[in-house]
Parts: structure tokens; C-alpha cells; sequence
């Protein structure tokens, strides 16, 4: 059995909450952006911020109501040209 000593850099243990600038200043060394980042306050969003970034934002709610909304003005458009066209 072999024994060997390690020097461990004593900031990797250290669990106190990172600045955010010390925090931009990491990444930017890393070469990443800052507007890529994401930080969550709340521990209850983490799932679906997760989601969110995975897969995106579910868009077919605003589309249905889009679509309801141009029917509505179809209907609207279409009984007042018929009102000229007989009037």
C-alpha cells in the first residue's frame, strides 16, 4: 500500500456564497459569457428553470391565443363588409 501526501488547495473547501462580481470574473476567465448564467434565489424554480433551458418555452398557449383572437376579427370583418355589401 502506497501513502502519498496531497496538497489541497484550501478555497476548494471553502462552502461560504461566491460574490457576483468574483462569480463574472470566474467566468470570464473561462471564456463564458455573462448573460448565459443563471442564478435562482428560490430552490422551488430550480426544476423548472431546468426545463425551461432544456427544452424552451411552451409557446402553444400564446398561439391558441393569438388564433382566437383573428378569428374574432375575422368574424368582425366579415359581417361588417357583408352589412355594406347588402345595405
Amino acid at each position: 500500500m502506497t501513502m502519498f501526501q496531497v496538497n489541497i488547495d484550501p478555497n476548494e473547501s471553502d462552502t461560504r456564497k461566491i460574490k457576483d462580481d468574483d462569480m463574472e470574473k470566474f467566468f470570464k476567465r473561462l471564456g463564458i459569457d455573462a448573460k448565459m448564467i443563471h442564478s435562482l434565489d428560490n430552490k422551488e424554480k430550480i426544476q423548472s428553470m431546468v426545463l425551461q433551458t432544456r427544452f424552451g418555452i411552451e409557446l402553444w398557449k400564446y398561439l391558441i391565443g393569438i388564433a382566437l383572437i383573428l378569428a374574432l376579427l375575422e368574424m368582425l370583418i366579415a359581417r361588417d363588409s357583408r352589412n355594406k355589401i347588402t345595405g
